[in-house]
């Protein structure tokens, strides 16, 4: 009975939650998942005959679409999570288009405005931001999380590591903004860029972008990788201190990662622009 109605079902459910008083900021995670499924196979050409068996069924593996909006509280605790997905069938551009419906209905008002990276550079130069650590997402202002040992260790770690390395063939930014596009300017951790003079402006191109996520890893593998493909930074690490583990994303297809790959102490990762260059995770930890 539902067929064909479950936009309207989406909208009615979007409109009637209400944001707890406590949420202090979102995240949004959006994965593929494949779901078995047991399908019958194809019916040969022609009539059956009365006595003719039941069609086989093949088990088979099929693309989803499953992800999470969760509310967090100043702390950054989970206060609420809500779960989505879609059928086999759906698309990735109908969940995301559910997922960017949800998230402008729970942290705007109708009457909110987002900001323009330029509109944002101009209250950064007046001091609107002094003594803040905020970046610019979707044109929303969002404060970063604070910074424990293990993440500044690993910044110091990678800081050391590819500055020597790089030397005279890209230029290593640490926690620099990046003119991700008009309404975008994250600040990653670490950013590799081609050599240039960025006096004037932020770059808006980049070898590979890096990530040292503790608290944050959720908005690092969900809004910051889906900003970082949709601007076509052909290479973004997350380095998660809490796992001692770095996720290389890749392959960009249709403004997404298609390839996610782990590396673990012991491993080694050659970075896509510079194949010759080997980080052995065990440095970075």
């Amino acid at each position: 009975m539902y067929v064909g109605q479950h936009e309207h079902i989406e909208h009615t459910l979007i409109e009637a939650f209400e944001v707890p008083d406590d949420a202090y900021n979102v995240s949004v995670s959006l994965d593929r998942v494949s779901v078995p499924m047991e399908e019958p196979r194809s019916r040969p050409v022609g009539r059956p005959a009365k006595d003719a068996p039941k069609r086989p069924i093949d088990r088979v593996f099929r693309m989803a679409y499953c992800g999470t909006v969760t509310l967090h509280d100043a702390d950054g605790e989970a206060i609420h999570t809500i779960r989505y997905g879609t059928m086999p069938d759906g698309s990735r551009q109908r969940a995301r288009a559910t997922f960017s419906s949800m998230t402008t209905a729970y942290v705007y008002t109708d009457r909110a405005r987002l900001i323009r990276r330029d509109e944002y550079e101009r209250m950064a130069e007046v001091g609107l931001f002094a003594g803040e650590r905020v970046e610019l997402l979707y044109g929303v202002i969002v404060r970063m999380s604070p910074k424990g040992a293990p993440h500044e260790s690993a910044i110091e770690r990678l800081t050391e590591l590819l500055i020597r390395r790089l030397a005279g063939r890209a230029i290593v930014r640490i926690q620099s903004s990046f003119a991700a596009s008009d309404g975008s300017e994250p600040e990653p951790d670490v950013s590799v860029v081609p050599l240039g003079n960025y006096r004037r402006e932020h770059p808006s191109r980049a070898h590979w972008l890096i990530e040292v996520a503790d608290s944050s890893l959720s908005v690092d593998r969900g809004i910051k990788a889906a900003l970082h493909a949709e601007c076509s930074v052909p290479e973004y690490w997350i380095v998660d201190v809490r796992n001692d583990l770095v996720e290389v994303y890749t392959e960009i297809v249709g403004g997404a990662y298609t390839r996610i790959v782990p590396f673990r102490r012991g491993e080694t990762i050659r970075p896509l622009a510079f194949p010759a260059f080997e980080v052995h995770v065990s440095d970075i930890f």
